[in-house]
């Protein structure tokens, strides 16, 4: 006999059997605290994997008293019996795509047919209809879950990084209320599998199956289509494989699935990597010494996943950090570049590859002349505009110290690219302390010194003409951390504007033409 334990069941395995078992407890999603509970989840569990695994759900056993000594199964219909059980055609675990990825077997031929097998289902799959505000249910889910999560977190560091995502949840839900609400006017929410993950894809020798299909809240299986995929593909990218998660997408979409764009599908991962989350630490509750660290640490990693798929799930987006020369604007670039994975851009960098010179050659002045810096961020604008078009969005590292040179960036950039201006500041005697610092560095990229940081303080042109949701000042002197938490909180809470409104306000267009 060998034993498989979750958060919610034990699975006994013995010879060409196994034995699901429901622990009698109440967790804030299911109740299984009495037997008549857990009998009518056994007859559910059969009844609705029967379409995705018919020949390995057999059916309801009772649990049967076998003298002083044990237990034995009998007929479901049993009136001596102690508890339930679902029997279960036992499957070779090895042939799991989670197993199969970890043996790095070829998965091309069964990737495809896992595609088409999904498509194939969600498009059966009966839909859910009389939704009435779209928007506010996926709220209450996915709220609720960041509640329940919230519950579990013993350390208040992890607590508040579960806070952040629970604003940007909010705020992508504000931002996206018209997507979600067409999505479901299109009949993309339908009554689906519920708890897609590697572990629970079969490549049996008979043919596909999908197992554990969920069973205890009907409600936890009426998803946007989108929102089911988006659970397998996170899983797969948390164990590595990335490349395959983006093959899969890709195989669902030529097969005729409806996934959505691309800042849904990474919504949901966000989602879902929270829901895994919680269930670990719901196991680590139920454990004790390293084995309940083990499922906190699990849990720590679901949500810096999480974490990544917030930042996709915000694109596309163009941050510009600018400020005067030592500002700090690199660090920051560096770190944002850290926790959201775009790519950098930085005027420094451009100037001197248009110039033919290496990253560590001092560019001499005429390089800074105005009118060489208006095609600098003009250029700067159109390779924001690519990265946006290839990547979701950039990040940009550029003084932008005059209007001109702003206005320049934004007209090749595309007036209606969302975008938002982080402005670094910092007391005039830490920018010429930094500046004389950086001036002793030999692989420092900026050539701006102490003489052009105390130049530049009287001549850095206020930024009036950007409009207010698409402006942020910070003080670059606080902790990094502390800058990174400002400007994530700054995008969730403008989020919709971002996307509703141009970058320059409407008088200081008409002022400068």
């Amino acid at each position: 006999m060998q034993v498989r334990e979750t958060h919610g069941s034990w699975v006994f395995l013995a010879g060409e059997r196994a034995y699901k078992l429901k622990k009698p407890l109440t967790l804030p999603f299911l109740d299984y605290s009495t037997r008549e509970r857990r009998h009518a989840a056994c007859a559910e569990e059969v009844r609705v994997n029967r379409e995705l695994a018919g020949d390995i759900y057999l059916g309801v056993g009772s649990v049967l008293a076998r003298g002083r000594r044990g237990v034995r199964i009998g007929a479901e219909a049993d009136p001596e019996a102690l508890d339930y059980v679902v029997v279960m055609r036992r499957y070779d675990e090895r042939h799991t795509l989670a197993s199969l990825l970890s043996a790095g077997a070829p998965l091309e031929e069964g990737l495809q047919a896992l595609a088409e097998a999904l498509v194939d289902f969600h498009q059966r799959a009966a839909r859910v209809s009389g939704i009435r505000a779209p928007r506010e249910q996926c709220a209450v889910r996915v709220l609720r879950n960041v509640g329940e999560l919230l519950a579990l977190c013993e350390r208040p560091q992890l607590a508040a990084r579960v806070a952040a995502l629970a604003r940007f949840s909010a705020a992508f839900l504000r931002a996206r209320a018209a997507l979600i609400g067409a999505r479901a006017r299109a009949g993309a929410i339908r009554e689906l599998h519920g708890d897609l993950r590697a572990d629970h894809v079969l490549f049996d020798p008979a043919g596909l199956r999908i197992v554990d299909r969920i069973e205890f809240d009907r409600s936890l299986r009426e998803l946007d289509v989108a929102d089911e995929l988006a659970f397998l593909l996170v899983d797969l990218k948390s164990r590595g494989a990335h490349a395959l998660a983006h093959r899969l997408l890709e195989a669902y979409k030529r097969a005729g699935g409806d996934a959505g764009p691309a800042e849904l599908i990474a919504f949901y991962e966000c989602f879902r990597a929270l829901v895994s989350a919680k269930v670990a630490l719901l196991r680590a509750s139920q454990l004790t010494g390293a084995a309940a660290g083990d499922r906190r640490r699990v849990a720590e990693r679901w949500i810096a996943r999480a974490e990544r798929s917030a930042w996709r799930a915000r694109a596309p987006l163009v941050i510009v950090v600018c400020g005067l020369p030592a500002a700090g604007k690199s660090s920051l670039v560096a770190r944002l570049r850290r926790a959201s994975g775009l790519p950098v851009l930085a005027s420094d960098l451009l100037r001197k590859r248009m110039a033919g010179l290496p990253p560590q050659a001092r560019a001499p002045l005429e390089l800074y002349s105005p009118q060489r810096s208006l095609s600098v961020y003009s250029k700067l604008g159109e390779e924001a505009r690519r990265a946006l078009e290839a990547d979701g969005g950039a990040l940009v590292d550029a003084t932008c110290r005059r209007a001109a040179e702003r206005a320049a960036f934004l007209e090749a950039l595309g007036s209606d690219a969302p975008m938002l201006f982080v402005e670094c500041r910092a007391p005039a005697a830490v920018l010429l302390a930094r500046a004389r610092r950086r001036e002793r560095d030999p692989e420092r990229l900026s050539d701006a010194g102490a003489a052009v940081v105390a130049q530049e303080l009287a001549s850095f042109e206020p930024m009036d003409e950007i409009a207010a949701a698409a402006h942020l000042s910070i003080r670059s002197d606080r902790p990094l951390s502390a800058q990174l938490a400002a400007v994530q909180c700054a995008i969730d809470l403008r989020l919709e504007a971002l996307r509703r409104g141009p970058a320059i306000d409407a008088p200081a267009r008409s002022r400068r033409r």
